[in-house]
């Protein structure tokens, strides 16, 4: 009986204790206009074709590219299928080529000043079902410890279309591959040039 009573008044007198959290900014607390862009995420997921990534950092002024998902090829159809040769079904998806590029002030400064003009309405998640077309991820983390992510779809706020051109234009100017560029195009059909 004694040690049941003790072991209620252990159990009472404990309390929980949690080491502080440090807490992110979200879009519903107010943001400082002097915060300024540290690092960027831009995800394109196009229907049949590789889904890419673009990484910027704003601190160490650079950018990667690379395929969000491994690159794995169809196998081979058989030689000749209702008519059609293998060359005929051979999986046509672009193969990425991911690469690193230092970026100048003026390259990252024009970005930042995009990021800035994000709203609220420019993060918002757009529900529904795209089927055919470009959706898109993007990403930003402040200074001030702020992060927002937003999503894109066929719809695009015109922020989310300079940002989008934006980071195609960067692209275009730091690739080498020409299977990238191949892909780049792909991905300018959508941006509405």
């Amino acid at each position: 009986m004694i040690v049941a009573v003790l072991s209620f008044y252990i159990l009472i007198g404990c309390k929980e204790t949690k080491a502080p959290e440090k807490q992110l900014t979200t879009l519903s607390q107010p943001t400082d206009k002097n915060s300024i862009p540290i690092l960027l995420t831009f995800s394109f997921q196009p229907s049949l074709q590789e889904n890419t990534e673009v990484i910027i950092n704003f601190e160490k002024k650079y950018l990667l590219f690379r395929n969000i998902y491994p690159y794995v090829p169809e196998p081979l159809p058989p030689p000749i299928v209702d008519g059609k040769t293998s060359n005929e079904l051979t999986d046509k998806r672009l193969i990425v080529t991911p690469y690193s590029s230092s970026l100048r002030d003026s390259e990252l400064n024009q970005i930042a000043k995009i990021v800035a003009k994000l709203s609220g309405k420019d993060f918002e998640r757009v529900d529904g079902m795209y089927i055919d077309g470009i959706s898109c991820n993007f990403s930003v983390l402040d200074s001030n410890g702020s992060f927002k992510n937003g999503f894109i779809a066929n719809d695009m706020t015109d922020n989310q279309k300079m940002l989008y051109r934006a980071i195609l234009n960067l692209l275009y100017t730091t690739n080498q591959s020409e299977q990238n560029r191949m892909l780049l195009n792909y991905y300018r059909y959508f941006s509405g040039h």
